[in-house]
């Protein structure tokens, strides 16, 4: 491992020092086809985690991704992204526990730099995945770190294209890739995969001068006001509880600082249905503010068209009753299925969002919300 991590340095370094060039000096389809294999390990990332990790767990994916050409103003802003979807499959060590994954993943693929023989990417995707072997009573009681079939799965990656020539490029990556229901059915520490990949690209039928670079325009409207309520199920502590709601209030105010980006502050509230009733009946049996948090967050918001991706992290100011950590953090999806107002930039909007404590997922909410 550490020799190919010392190749790609080396690559890199020569490689990005390569001649600059325009972005109609690229080649590209409108459609391109990659295949990957994936060398990793389950990352044992809590004390709770009772399995140990013995073996390294292999993958492949199949991906095919469109080529944005600048059409609309946030793809030129963006440095022309590509939009794509992933067949994931992995087959993780300490199989009889752990099983294998099966994953679908719409993502997006942001360069960072971009060079005649080189081009460095970062990639985003949010999914669904099915896992082979959850917890189980009787057939697989050791696995205490996922606790149903369906979940989510999150991955993010960090890589370097090499243009081998117009129609064919190989690439290699870092990539971590997160399975969870974020309580939905315990138990659920969730599967943290963390894994070396290399493929190949195939662009059939590129071509130069595609893309469009027309300057990109200034937002109208730079201050919003942004209200949201959302609920969260999970389940409680132990495997087929009870799965109790929580509600959730958050106020923020947004700042443009371009056609596609906000930043944004502001507070949330959360009401615990579960906490409500098990201090009811334990302990704290006047303090009902105890099935309460209260907290401020900062984040990013990130517009693709109507879609748009956001990340926040907050800091309790009082919280609620068994939260252990200080900080959590938030990423999201929304949809703004509905845009108004004289510049078209105030909406409403349908999002999903999973909350975490560090690497250990807490719920998903799914709220609506309007910008103003």
């Amino acid at each position: 491992m550490k020799n190919w991590v010392l190749f790609v340095f080396i690559a890199l370094f020569f490689s990005l020092n390569a001649q600059k060039f325009q972005i109609n000096e690229e080649y590209s389809p409108k459609l391109n086809v990659s295949g990957s294999y994936y060398w990793g390990i389950i990352l044992k990332h809590s004390t709770k985690f009772v399995p140990d990790i013995t073996q390294k767990s292999h993958g492949f994916e199949l991906a095919i991704s469109k080529v944005t050409k600048g059409e609309k103003e946030w793809q030129r802003k963006l440095n022309y992204p590509e939009l794509g979807g992933a067949l994931f499959m992995a087959r993780f060590g300490d199989n009889e526990i752990f099983g294998n994954a099966y994953a679908l993943i719409p993502y997006v693929k942001f360069w960072i730099l971009r060079r005649k023989k080189v081009d460095m990417f970062w990639r985003a995707g949010l999914g669904l995945g099915y896992l082979t072997k959850p917890f189980d009573y009787i057939s697989n009681p050791t696995n205490n770190v996922i606790g149903s079939k369906i979940n989510n799965c999150t991955q993010f990656s960090f890589g370097a294209d090499f243009k081998l020539q117009p129609s064919l490029t190989y690439f290699l990556a870092m990539n971590f890739t997160h399975f969870s229901n974020a309580s939905f059915q315990a138990p659920n520490l969730g599967i943290n995969y963390l894994a070396f990949s290399t493929g190949f690209r195939y662009l059939p039928n590129s071509e130069q001068g595609t893309y469009n670079e027309e300057p990109i325009s200034k937002p109208k409207q730079k201050n919003f006001f942004r209200f949201n309520y959302a609920m969260a199920f999970y389940e409680d502590r132990v495997p087929g509880g009870p799965k109790y709601p929580i509600y959730l209030f958050s106020a923020a105010y947004a700042r443009a600082t371009s056609i596609n980006n906000r930043v944004f502050s502001g507070f949330n509230y959360a009401f615990d249905i579960g906490k409500k009733e098990f201090l009811s009946q334990f302990v704290y049996e006047a303090k009902k503010s105890k099935a309460s948090d209260f907290s401020f967050f900062v984040g990013d918001e990130l517009f693709l068209g109507r879609v748009s991706l956001d990340a926040l992290i907050g800091v309790y100011i009082l919280k609620a009753h068994d939260n252990t950590t200080p900080i959590f953090a938030k990423l999201g999806l929304n949809y703004h299925a509905v845009k108004f107002g004289p510049s078209k930039e105030k909406s409403l909007f349908v999002g999903v969002h999973m909350k975490t404590h560090y690497f250990v997922a807490q719920y998903f909410d799914v709220g609506i919300g309007i910008n103003l």
